[in-house]
């Protein structure tokens, strides 16, 4: 816990030193959001809200926005930024401490919640002031965002512990992040998907996801009816922590048929 609390304190003050990515945190969703705001669109009900009717597009789209938003951050930014820790020799020297990879990647992971959480505050209030309407309780809105960064930020541990360089990781999360978002019903229906790729992306966290945003933002669900959502994107979370801890792990170099860790190879060179 003492290890945890301390990389937690120190990876808090690398993010608000690093004015660049908080900024870009807060404005990518915002240029998203007053883009879609000038729509004016009406989608009839096809299954988007329990009431039927019709939906209004920029209602509909925030939540897309909202996780678009959660899973950039947590992914693209966090890769990059850790492999840019690789680069500077930061991990190497963390290798040589008694803190364990668990305690390291937990600190990381709470101190970026607390910027995800800033961010979706900021997309649902200006999303309001721009005109989209929530019917419940935005405050679940921001739990379940928390709950899908938390399963994401270790997917952007996991990429930039692997990648070769930050080029590599942002190419990388770029890769992962885009397909995901698109396909989880970010800016469409998912039902207008073919039922195997749909069946494929309701078992991936992000349509879920977007399923319980949109039964808060539309629907007016309390907690306890999105509960189920929240516990679908909640089950990838030990998996991909598990994942994140396995990639931290020191890479290694294979002389003939003995691997040996790297830094060893290093210095007998």
């Amino acid at each position: 816990m003492r290890s945890t609390l301390t990389m937690f304190r120190a990876s808090l003050l690398s993010i608000v030193r690093d004015r660049q990515t908080l900024v870009g945190a807060m404005m990518f969703p915002t240029i998203f959001l007053l883009a879609f705001a000038a729509f004016d669109i009406g989608l009839t009900d096809g299954g988007l809200s329990s009431g039927g009717g019709e939906v209004d597009y920029f209602t509909f789209v925030l939540p897309g926005i909202l996780a678009m938003a959660s899973v950039q951050f947590s992914v693209f930014w966090t890769s990059g930024s850790y492999a840019r820790l690789g680069e500077t020799k930061v991990l190497r020297r963390l290798e040589a401490t008694p803190i364990p990879r668990g305690a390291f990647l937990a600190g990381q992971v709470v101190a970026r919640l607390i910027v995800v959480a800033v961010q979706a505050a900021i997309v649902i209030g200006v999303g309001v002031l721009l005109g989209a309407s929530i019917a419940g309780n935005p405050a679940w809105m921001i739990l379940m965002t928390l709950v899908a960064a938390a399963t994401f930020l270790s997917v952007g541990f996991a990429i930039g512990a692997r990648a070769s360089n930050v080029d590599s990781a942002n190419m990388i999360a770029g890769m992962t992040v885009m397909p995901l978002v698109f396909l989880s019903g970010a800016w469409f229906p998912i039902t207008g998907l073919p039922d195997w790729l749909e069946t494929i992306m309701q078992a991936l966290p992000l349509a879920p996801l977007m399923e319980g945003l949109r039964g808060v933002a539309i629907d007016g669900a309390s907690l306890v009816e999105v509960v189920g959502h929240i516990a679908q994107v909640a089950m990838w979370i030990p998996v991909t922590f598990a994942l994140a801890v396995i990639a931290m792990r020191p890479k290694r170099t294979t002389i003939g048929q003995r691997a040996i860790p790297t830094q060893l190879s290093e210095a007998s060179v």
